[in-house]
């Protein structure tokens, strides 16, 4: 008895990230031939890629949650500027320990996700007119705290934190001085990773993960379906 083999139709959005993965192959393989001598081909240049957009990437996997229910959040850049200025003034002209300052970061970033939540998921505000609002507000907070750039230097744990370096067992190579050169990556690299990590099997594996697709798909639906659809919209923010 033959097994029933079922094949396999790409849907639209897996032909669309197939024709981005496809996109960026080919771009970067013409930048490693066009800028070869510049260095592009090593294999550290791939990975500043990941040590310079780390941030960004754990700000879109946070970001992809709010889409998948169908909103959107145009506050993030001014949010991050604000608790990265918080956290900065806090160490540096404040006197505060490094613990300490990371955790009224994140209070603020977690403060700001509840009230625009509530207001888009509660009271029913068009998410881009609450997020804009959002917006603003970040900025001009982080205006307040401080205009002037700050950079961290007070927290010597923070510091050697930041400029940690992880190297890994593959790629080394001679450069025209005959000093090896071994490929590395930031801490911030492995914390992206690990984000992107667990948001992926929260998303896949999870009940609330089901409930921000069938959220996102229709609420209608989700509402027949007993799922509580203001909460979980308060939760994606």
């Amino acid at each position: 008895m033959k097994a029933n083999v079922q094949k396999k139709k790409i849907t639209g959005n897996g032909f669309l990230l197939l024709i981005t993965i496809a996109l960026f192959v080919v771009m970067y393989v013409a930048g490693m031939i066009v800028f070869a001598d510049k260095g592009f081909a090593k294999p550290q240049m791939f990975l500043n890629l990941f040590v310079s957009n780390a941030g960004l990437l754990v700000i879109a996997c946070g970001l992809t949650i709010v889409m998948i229910t169908g909103g959107i959040d145009i506050s993030v850049g001014s949010v991050t500027a604000l608790v990265c200025m918080v956290l900065a003034d806090l160490m540096e002209n404040k006197g505060v320990n490094a613990y300490a300052a990371v955790l009224v970061a994140l209070l603020i970033g977690v403060a700001f996700g509840i009230v625009q939540g509530f207001l888009v998921a509660y009271l029913d505000i068009q998410p881009f007119i609450v997020t804009l609002a959002g917006m603003f507000f970040g900025r001009g907070m982080t205006a307040v705290i401080c205009t002037d750039q700050v950079s961290i230097s007070a927290s010597k744990f923070f510091v050697s934190l930041a400029n940690m370096k992880i190297n890994l067992p593959f790629g080394g190579y001679t450069n025209n001085k005959g000093v090896l050169q071994v490929p590395f990556v930031r801490i911030t690299v492995v914390i992206a990773l690990l984000v992107l990590i667990l948001i992926f099997l929260m998303l896949r594996y999870t009940k609330f993960g089901r409930s921000l697709y069938a959220v996102g798909g229709s609420e209608s639906s989700a509402i027949m379906m007993g799922l509580n659809v203001k909460m979980t919209k308060l939760k994606a923010y």
